[in-house]
């Protein structure tokens, strides 16, 4: 496509057959009967890459056929274009051919003809061979010179030829100079000539043979061996004759094959007209690479990636570095495409402009073509003066500015209010941890619970959350919110999982500071929610924590001291320790709820502390735990009830944009579309005078001429009409007279 000539008729009827072609192929081997076609060796062969039938595009796939359609469809469309512009016949330039060997049919001479010119006589290699229907026959090679004139008589010995099927009579003198003519075989410069003795018949020679001549003396057996030699020498003549035939064919075969492949690929590199934009030409040979390599090399970056492909790494958002680094090599930069191009363009062309001159030239080119788009538009569908314009057009084009302006606007509330509502999924924790220190000691407490703990609300447990809450207008705002689906309790059993190691040192330093210290003590409960990535969602662990601090001298402070010590059996108060109603969003801060809570943190449930011990295991001493459980309980005082609400979580195909949130939303879409369309609307007064231009094809020509001094090397004048080029730009008054229009030049001239 890119290619200076163009590729020919053949290239393109040759892309649409073998297209067309591997479309039958595939289908026919969609059967099930063939071999690798089995569901066994499919399975058994689903993630080898290098697979046979895969590579061959033989194996049976539900999609076979999809994207050779989809090229069928691109070539013909790129056929009907040709046919459509006259470039479907096209040839190539005549090539200078060399002269091919000439006869004249009317004076019957006969001339040899080389790239050279003629020759006044054939070279010792080229070698005439005279093959009669019978090897007896048969005389010498000889060198014969063309005459200028024909001879006025054909000796039967040397230019008659015979008729294979049933010979000439004895009245053959009188032969047409076509007959006579040789053919030439082999390569330009080496012409075997094949002729055929005229066979005499005896009643042709009865008068000579009345008359004996002194040759006839010979004996019968000499004449014997003569006509012997006479025909395995014409027999090796002839085997040479068709190997030199067999050899000139099959060179011409190879070179039929050969030379195009190698004009193809010298007009791609060492084009005719040679463009600035020849450097593609290698680029897209990059790509044909890079495409290899991706798809079948793949395997080999990265340390532990040989299991890994192409489609599951890019899912993933895995990329191994080497095999970004050869794509950063490669200029692959695709977001500075255009800058890219430009700057190559200038590196690889001989040219007087700087950088920052070739680049405004580039600018001037691209908008005044467009301008010139725009022109041509306009005169082609013009709008009269002093119509309004159609409502088709501005509801059509104003209206739809309109409506994608308010959807910028509202995008971020209606797309997280319709993951929360329509699209989002329930994502329940999979796992629920609480645990409770008294400052930077061993955590006296540690609980998990898993999904058999962890209970779906059911619609009677939500109605009767709604009549608990129906007097407070705040709190059923938040629960309307959610659904009995939504909602989860997590049945947190009392008694830690784990048993209480600390130290004798630090138990003595835990009482100490609990007794004696001047300053706060922290006890802190947490709560960890794990949930599962694969139904949605972009954050696997939420947490959060309530603490509260123990003065010096207060009651909890003094009872925790005497549970340690050994003189309190009895469980000590917490109060306002435990929220039992949690909210599970989208991040990762999964905070009380605040809104069920009349009173704030002095609403959170009272808990017990105690400290249990077992000295039955003899062996390993005595073993100590601690228990929690809800203050003032009726029911179930051994399990810590915690209700969560579960934020709806966006499925993982959205799971990129939601993500950001609302505000992230914004920021990263909002404003930078606003700031692009504020931009397209409030710099329109500034490009007025180089936008506005009635007619650009003068600016048009000075651009293209430039480009034509720079391709033949008339540098100098490149610099000139360039400096044409800017003062065109910087001289208003000129712009004015180099753009007017045509039509209206005419007019004042008049």
């Amino acid at each position: 496509m890119l290619s200076v000539p163009r590729p020919t008729k053949r290239f393109w009827m040759t892309a649409i057959v073998f297209t067309e072609v591997m479309v039958v192929v595939k289908y026919l081997f969609q059967f099930g009967f063939f071999p690798w076609n089995s569901v066994y060796d499919m399975t058994l062969n689903e993630d080898k890459p290098f697979f046979a039938p895969r590579i061959l595009g033989v194996e049976k796939s539900d999609n076979y056929i999809k994207y050779d359609l989809l090229q069928l469809l691109v070539l013909f469309f790129h056929r009907s274009l040709l046919m459509r512009y006259g470039l479907w016949d096209h040839e190539e330039p005549i090539r200078e051919k060399s002269p091919s060997a000439q006869s004249s049919s009317d004076d019957g001479k006969t001339a040899d003809v080389c790239e050279d010119g003629p020759k006044p006589e054939e070279s010792p290699e080229e070698e005439q061979l005279v093959i009669t229907e019978d090897p007896a026959d048969y005389t010498e090679p000889s060198s014969i010179t063309p005459a200028p004139t024909p001879p006025p008589a054909v000796h039967s010995d040397t230019t008659a030829s015979v008729d294979e099927s049933s010979g000439l009579d004895s009245n053959a003198q009188n032969v047409p100079p076509e007959e006579t003519r040789s053919a030439d075989v082999g390569p330009k410069k080496r012409s075997i000539r094949f002729r055929r003795k005229k066979t005499v018949k005896p009643q042709m020679t009865t008068e000579a043979s009345d008359t004996p001549e002194p040759g006839e003396a010979e004996s019968k057996p000499e004449k014997k061996k003569k006509q012997k030699s006479k025909r395995a020498e014409a027999a090796s003549k002839r085997l040479q004759a068709v190997g030199q035939k067999l050899k000139h064919i099959g060179l011409t075969g190879f070179q039929a094959v050969y030379q195009p492949t190698q004009r193809f690929f010298k007009d791609i590199v060492h084009a005719e007209y040679r463009a600035a934009t020849d450097v593609y030409a290698l680029m897209f040979l990059t790509d044909v690479i890079d495409f290899i390599i991706i798809i079948f090399g793949f395997w080999a970056f990265g340390k532990h990636s040989a299991a890994a492909d192409i489609a599951s790494s890019l899912s993933e958002d895995q990329v191994p570095e080497a095999f970004l680094v050869m794509l950063l090599i490669q200029f692959r930069l695709v977001p500075f495409l255009v800058e890219l191009r430009a700057v190559m363009d200038w590196v690889w062309t001989d040219t007087t402009l700087s950088l920052s001159d070739w680049m405004c030239v580039e600018d001037i080119y691209a908008n005044i073509f467009i301008i010139k788009c725009s022109r041509e538009t306009e005169k082609k569908y013009p709008q009269p003066k002093g119509q309004k314009k159609k409502k088709i057009v501005k509801y059509g084009m104003g209206g739809l500015i309109i409506f994608f302006l308010i959807c910028i606007i509202w995008f971020p509330l209606l797309f997280i209010s319709l993951v929360r509502s329509v699209v989002g999924v329930v994502n329940h924790p999979i796992d629920v941890t609480v645990t409770v220190k008294l400052g930077g000691y061993e955590p006296l407490f540690t609980m998990s619970v898993q999904q058999q703990s962890i209970k779906p609300y059911t619609q009677t447990d939500y109605d009767d959350l709604t009549r608990k809450f129906g007097n407070n207008a705040v709190a059923m705002q938040f629960i309307t919110l959610y659904s009995s689906e939504d909602i989860v309790t997590a049945m947190i059993e009392g008694s830690s999982g784990s048993v209480w190691r600390i130290s004798p040192p630090s138990r003595q330093e835990l009482i100490k500071e609990l007794l004696e210290s001047q300053v706060d003590l922290t006890l802190r409960l947490a709560w960890t929610f794990q949930r599962d990535l694969g139904k949605g969602g972009t954050v696997e662990h939420t947490f959060d924590k309530h603490s509260i601090d123990l003065e010096p001298g207060s009651l909890v402070r003094s009872d925790l001291a005497s549970l340690l010590v050994g003189n309190r059996t009895k469980p000590v108060l917490v109060p306002h320790m435990f929220p039992n109603y949690i909210r599970a969003p989208n991040g990762a801060e999964a905070k009380p709820v605040s809104q069920l809570f009349e009173e704030g943190e002095k609403g959170y449930l009272n808990i017990t502390l105690s400290l249990m011990s077992d000295k039955s295991l003899k062996s390993s001493g005595t073993q100590e735990w601690w228990d929690i459980a809800i203050a003032d309980c009726v029911n179930s005082c051994g399990v810590l009830p915690m209700i969560i609400f579960n934020d709806k979580v966006s499925p993982p195909s959205l799971g990129f944009l939601a993500g950001y949130g609302i505000m992230g939303l914004y920021v990263s879409v909002v404003l930078v579309i606003g700031k692009f369309v504020r931009g397209f609307f409030s710099e329109i007064s500034h490009s007025i005078m180089f936008e506005e231009l009635p007619c650009v094809d003068r600016i048009l020509k000075l651009c293209t001429d430039i480009f034509l001094v720079r391709e033949t090397g008339e540098l100098e004048l490149e610099e000139e009409l360039y400096s044409k080029l800017i003062f065109l730009y910087r001289s208003p008054e000129t712009m004015i007279k180099w753009t007017r229009d045509n039509h209206s030049s005419d007019q004042e001239r008049h």
